[in-house]
C-alpha cells in the first residue's frame, strides 16, 4: 500500500472497496461453486445420531475450505469450526442442537445451505474488516478527516443526533458512520438502477 494511502484515508477509497462489485461477486461465486458441488456428491439426507452429523459438518467444511482456499483444513479445526458456525447460524432456535434435530428429520441439505450462506458472510465481512483496519486504529486525525468527509457528503442526511458534535467528538465512531454512509450509498446505487433506461435491440430494418 502506498504510503500517502496509509498517512491519509480517504472516504470515497474506502467506500469504492467496501461496495466492489467485482470482489463481493468474485468471493460468492467461490463459495457458490463449492456449495453445490458438495450438494452434488452428498447422498445421505439424515443423520441417526450426533457422531454422525459432527461427521458430515466437518466434512462440508473441509470440502468448502479446500475448494474456497485451496488448503486442507484438520478435522478437528474443522468440526470447531462447523459447530461455532452452527451455533452462531441457529442461535434463537438452539445452536447447533438445532441443526442436529433437522438433520435427524431428514434436513441435513437445509442445514448444509446454511452452513454455506454462513461461511459466505463471514469471508465477506472479513473482507470488509480488512479495509477499514487498514486505517491505523490510532491515527485520531484520520479518524476526525473521515468524519468530516462523511458530514460533508451526507448533507442533510448526517443523523440529526450528532449534528451538533464536534468532529472530534465522533472521531472514535468513524467506522460506524462510514458502514452508514456504504449502506447508504449503495442504496442511493440501487435506485438510480432502477430508473436506468432499458437497453432494447434494435430489429433489424
Amino acid at each position: 500500500m502506498p504510503e500517502d494511502e496509509k498517512k491519509s484515508p480517504d472516504l470515497d477509497k474506502i467506500v469504492k472497496d467496501v461496495t466492489d462489485e467485482k470482489k463481493i461477486d468474485s468471493i460468492s461465486k467461490l463459495h457458490t461453486e463449492a456449495h453445490h458441488n458438495i450438494i452434488k456428491k452428498q447422498t445421505k439426507l439424515k443423520v441417526a445420531s450426533w457422531n454422525e452429523f459432527l461427521d458430515e459438518a466437518t466434512k462440508y467444511i473441509q470440502a468448502n475450505h479446500k475448494a474456497v482456499y485451496k488448503s486442507e483444513l484438520p478435522p478437528e479445526m474443522a468440526q470447531a469450526q462447523a459447530l461455532q458456525i452452527l451455533d452462531a447460524a441457529y442461535e434463537r432456535e438452539g445452536k447447533s442442537q438445532a441443526a442436529y434435530k433437522l438433520a435427524r428429520k431428514g434436513k441435513l441439505a437445509e442445514v448444509f445451505n446454511k452452513l454455506g450462506e454462513t461461511i459466505e458472510q463471514d469471508h465477506l465481512d472479513m473482507y470488509e474488516k480488512a479495509i477499514f483496519d487498514r486505517v491505523d486504529i490510532n491515527d485520531f486525525a484520520s479518524h476526525k478527516k473521515i468524519i468530516g468527509q462523511i458530514r460533508t457528503k451526507y448533507g442533510s442526511m448526517f443523523p440529526k443526533e450528532f449534528k451538533s458534535e464536534s468532529d472530534d467528538a465522533l472521531a472514535h465512531k468513524w467506522n460506524g458512520f462510514v458502514r452508514g454512509y456504504v449502506r447508504n450509498v449503495l442504496t442511493a446505487t440501487e435506485s438510480f438502477k432502477k430508473y436506468e433506461p432499458v437497453k432494447t435491440e434494435k430489429k433489424a430494418a
